[in-house]
Order: C-alpha cells, then structure tokens, then sequence
C-alpha cells in the first residue's frame, strides 16, 4: 500500500513539472497540449479527486506561482519566474517542514526559559535563606 501524499509534495509535484516543461519548451522541445494540471496530478498521484485537482491548480493561481499558458490551450498553465524560484529554493513541503520545525524551536525555547525562571526563582530563594541565616546567627 503506497502512502498518501500531502497537498504540499502534490504541488511541488506540479511546479517542478511546469518547470521542466518550460525548460524543455525553451530548449525547442514540443508537448502535447494535453498535459495538464490534471494530468500531471493523476498521472503522478493515486489518491487525486477532481477537486483536489482545482484546489492546488487554485493555490498555485493565486500564490503566483503557475498562470494560464496564452499560446496554448485554455486548461494549460506555466510556471512563472516566482515559481521557478519558489521551487528551487524552498517548494511547499520544505516550508511545511521549516514551519513546523520553527514551532518545535519556539516550544522548546519557552520550556527551556521556564526552566531557567525556575531556576532562577530557587536561586533567590537560597540567597535569601542564606542571608536571613546569617542575620539570625550574628544576633
């Protein structure tokens, strides 16, 4: 049984496709215009819904990272310069995993300073014992 793959590698998927094509494109290559982002996805992906499909075709859209293709059919896009950066660099499933490891950073960063509050608090305590002690043995 395969796993079952997140939105994030689904449309890295999808941008690194685009990207190639418009490498290959630019390099003179040719490519039937059936090649979509429905069937990169379905082609690429077991578990892809049609809506899943205009879901992540919607988040590229508007994240600017894919636009439709003018000189081609209507249901073709391409990736813009945004995108070819964006999936060179970082993609989504990478900043997924730099978020969430952010988060773990931050929690561990406050139960480390609660600790050293703590720490702290204890410290003051003993100084204070320390000086009444003191008081309380020169009388």
């Amino acid at each position: 049984m395969t796993e079952k793959k997140t939105l994030e590698q689904k449309s890295d998927r999808v941008l690194q496709i685009l990207k190639f094509r418009a490498l290959y494109k630019l390099e003179g290559g040719e490519f039937q215009d059936g090649y979509t982002v429905d069937i990169i996805l379905k082609s690429n992906f077991e578990d892809v819904t049609d809506g899943e499909v205009q879901y992540i075709a919607d988040i590229l859209i508007a994240d600017g990272y894919i636009e439709k293709d003018e000189s081609e059919t209507e249901s073709l896009y391409k990736i813009t310069r945004s995108g070819q950066r964006f999936i060179d660099e970082v993609g989504y499933e990478k900043r997924k995993i730099d978020i969430e490891n952010r988060r773990k950073i931050d929690e561990l960063t406050i139960k480390s300073l609660n600790r050293a509050k703590l720490a702290l608090w204890i410290s003051l305590f003993a100084v204070i014992i320390s000086a009444l002690t003191l008081l309380l043995d020169k009388s």
